[in-house]
């Protein structure tokens, strides 16, 4: 068994140092390399990439570049006909390490059909910092995420993590990584770098990358599925000296390395960009940057545009009320900030936004994002909403750290109103009540926190979360049936999602469920 996984890991070519330190990178100079399908013929046209650089295989299948002086990585965009081969680690394999004594670097690639039809699945933040962190991600997450590909066999499935592997927890990644084998759920399991990822303190941005890399392997690469071309990149900007300084955004040499790798796809096919800090959510534009730093959000759009349609998947925030329409040249560009993973850190199985902890399905035909829904773990997907009384969970002002924090959401003041979280809420949603039966219209939305997730915190005794939960969030709906009628038996809720799926949810179906809130 050993010799055969070091046999595919090595025909593959796929190496990276995991000792976890943080060698200097190879000094610059030429790299070359072949090429080749398993069967000994050339793979032409395949895009190799040092990260900084981009250049296509000759009709020999060979290619030959530049490497930048801080590159780590030679590596392939892995194309649509080509097998995700996986390593001795089990992650995606499609590079390999630098080193400063060695200019050839050979690829073997295995052939399969173009799959046509498959399923992205976005997993936000996992953001481990203990062991029972990693026991809570195994058998809550990862056992949802096996579970999901066994229910679902009609199509491949692919998974990316959004970033945030780890809370600033470095040596934990030899922990962490196993658990992500492809042997574990079935799921080839791309990987995202977010700013907890950077480990700091380091000499600067490239360096704090450096032990993530080891472990991960690079952080701006693309590869092919169908007729979409998937890019992952770093968008952290990263001062390296302590946890909170950072920003948003790219890098010149990051921009310029993206319109090389676009420059060798069809403008018919689709884009699907992962990142970790959203671009910009529904309150705030995110991350302007002076000085020269970098940001280039709008001429990433701007590129993406260019593409028959083109998604953004971002992460971060650990609440999901930051999908965005992005308008650039003309074009509509949707970004949808997921949930994390371990929703509020491991703390419950909630998101600050009272969101439960989960993942995004992205179904694709094609170019065509045909399904969007986000995958609430251990529980079914039809789990979209929750319904609750205003009056069950009233505002309250409470001390935390030698502070008041004051908690009002505005809606207790008024009787018999029913509050409704539609967690993965856009403008292209539809709402209906129905009370006994019969339509009353839509729900009234309002940005106010979620008063179910708020007394949770407070009533676990984890105030220090309640500064974070308590946000306007823009999914949050309420209704007030007594406008309407004396009494009824029954409130229902429907809602139907751009993809014309439709979701129901009665009154006190889902109240302070110990199912739902969980590990206090």
């Amino acid at each position: 068994m050993f010799l055969g996984a070091a046999l595919l890991a090595f025909a593959a070519g796929c190496s990276k140092d995991n000792t976890g330190s943080d060698p200097e990178p190879a000094s610059s100079g030429e790299i070359s390399g072949t090429l080749s399908y398993s069967d000994g013929t050339p793979a032409s046209g395949v895009v190799v990439s040092d990260g900084y650089t981009c250049v296509a295989t000759d009709a020999s299948g060979k290619y030959k570049l530049t490497k930048n002086a801080n590159a780590w990585y030679v590596m392939y965009s892995i194309p649509s006909d080509v097998k995700v081969d996986t390593g001795t680690d089990g992650l995606p394999c499609f590079y390999q390490k630098l080193k400063s004594d060695v200019s050839t670097y050979d690829f073997t690639l295995t052939k399969q059909n173009v799959e046509k039809q498959f399923r992205i699945l976005g997993v936000g933040d996992i953001q481990v910092k203990e062991s029972n962190h990693i026991k809570r991600y195994t058998t809550e997450t990862m056992a949802d995420l096996k579970e999901f590909k066994d229910n679902h066999k009609d199509m491949p499935v692919y998974a990316i993590h959004m970033g945030d592997l780890v809370a600033n927890k470095w040596d934990l990644y030899p922990d962490i990584i196993p658990k992500l084998d492809v042997a574990n759920t079935g799921i080839p399991m791309f990987q995202t770098i977010g700013n907890h990822d950077h480990k700091f303190p380091s000499a600067n941005n490239i360096a704090a990358q450096r032990t993530y890399e080891s472990a991960c392997g690079p952080v701006n690469y693309s590869f092919n599925r169908g007729d979409l071309h998937i890019v992952v990149m770093d968008d952290i900007i990263h001062s390296a000296q302590e946890s909170s300084k950072y920003d948003g955004g790219f890098l010149p040499f990051q921009y310029e390395w993206l319109q090389q790798d676009l420059s060798h796809v069809s403008k018919d096919k689709g884009i699907l960009l992962s990142v970790h800090i959203p671009f910009r959510d529904r309150f705030f534009d995110n991350y302007k940057l002076g000085d020269g730093k970098g940001c280039y959000y709008n001429e990433v759009l701007a590129l993406l545009a260019q593409y028959s349609n083109a998604t953004i998947i971002s992460g971060h925030v650990h609440v999901i009320n930051n999908t965005y329409k992005h308008v650039s040249g003309g074009k509509t560009i949707q970004e949808y900030a997921l949930g994390a993973a371990c929703g509020a850190h491991w703390t419950s199985t909630c998101c600050y936004d009272g969101a439960p902890n989960g993942y995004a399905v992205m179904e694709y035909d094609c170019t065509v994002l045909k399904d969007y829904y986000y995958k609430p773990t251990k529980r079914d997907e039809s789990f979209q909403m929750r319904i609750y009384l205003a009056t069950d969970f009233p505002d309250f002002t409470c001390l935390y750290g030698g502070e008041t924090i004051e908690c009002k959401w505005g809606l207790v003041t008024l009787d018999k109103t029913y509050v409704v979280n539609i967690w993965n809420m856009t403008d292209d949603w539809t709402t209906e009540v129905l009370l006994d039966g019969v339509s009353y219209g839509p729900l009234n939305r309002k940005d106010f926190a979620d008063g179910f997730v708020m007394h949770y915190y407070y009533d676990s005794n984890q105030k220090g979360h309640l500064d974070t939960a308590n946000g306007k969030r823009y999914h949050m709906y309420y209704f007030r049936p007594y406008k309407f009628v004396q009494s009824f038996t029954e409130l229902k809720v429907v809602a139907t999602d751009p993809f014309g799926k439709v979701y129901e949810c009665s009154q006190k179906t889902e109240n302070t469920s110990t199912e739902l809130y969980g590990y206090n």
